[in-house]
């Protein structure tokens, strides 16, 4: 298609013409009317849209947390999504682009092989998460510094918030304190060649300050976790602890 022209004859039919230097000097034979016409005479067609490969997988995230795996498909940035884990539905556009997961090659005996640069994928317990299998290392926990208690992380997203029967935190901390959100906000444990990396995010804009050794955070942006790490919210202390 890059040497050929699409064009509208008079009598509506397509024409696919090719494509030279001198084309606009030239006439052409439509092979519907049977009528030859100088190139001025057609109607020049924008290029036909490539269709979004069925095969691509997208993986978006939802402002909840949630991260959903869906197929490429034409004008998808158009279409609107409902998102399993707090059913509200929304456009495409207004879901955040994560890095698409790596489709696995059949081997010709069933059997799942994988290139050497790229690690078997497994699901994690929510179905939409994939990480490394023959994984090293444990994962971090949160040290509730007043109680003593301990709230362990699992691999992939992890909803921190306080306790409450409407909340739909993954990690629900067992506190009084109001200024704590029910849904506060996200720890990612992702796996990788030196082990676990951690990250931490907001929930949502409108939740109490919240501290991260000291420091404000703010919604949007995206902080690195280390052992030792405070995080406070009004009276009440966590610790994030990496053994």
């Amino acid at each position: 298609m890059e040497n050929k022209i699409r064009a509208k004859c008079t009598c509506g039919a397509v024409l696919l013409l090719p494509k030279t230097d001198d084309m606009e000097y030239r006439t052409y034979k439509c092979p519907k009317c049977q009528q030859a016409h100088h190139y001025s005479q057609f109607t020049i067609l924008p290029p036909q849209p490539i269709a979004a490969s069925s095969d691509q997988i997208i993986r978006v995230r939802c402002s909840c947390g949630a991260v959903l795996q869906l197929k490429n498909a034409p004008n998808i940035s158009e279409k609107s999504l409902t998102c399993p884990v707090c059913h509200q539905k929304r456009r495409f556009v207004e879901f955040q682009r994560v890095n698409a997961v790596p489709k696995p090659t059949p081997a010709p005996n069933n059997a799942t092989i994988f290139s050497a640069n790229q690690p078997a994928q497994t699901p994690i317990d929510n179905g939409t998460i994939f990480g490394p299998e023959n994984k090293s290392g444990k994962i971090a926990h949160l040290l509730d510094q007043g109680s003593d208690a301990t709230y362990p992380l699992k691999e992939g997203e992890n909803v921190v918030g306080r306790k409450a029967q409407s909340s739909s935190a993954s990690v629900q901390i067992d506190t009084a304190d109001k200024q704590m959100s029910r849904e506060h906000l996200v720890i990612t444990a992702e796996f990788t060649a030196a082990g676990y990396s951690y990250s931490l995010r907001l929930f949502k804009k409108d939740v109490n300050d919240t501290l991260l050794n000291g420091s404000p955070l703010s919604f949007g942006n995206e902080y690195q976790l280390s052992n030792g790490d405070r995080l406070q919210f009004n009276q009440h202390q966590l610790i994030f602890v990496v053994e």
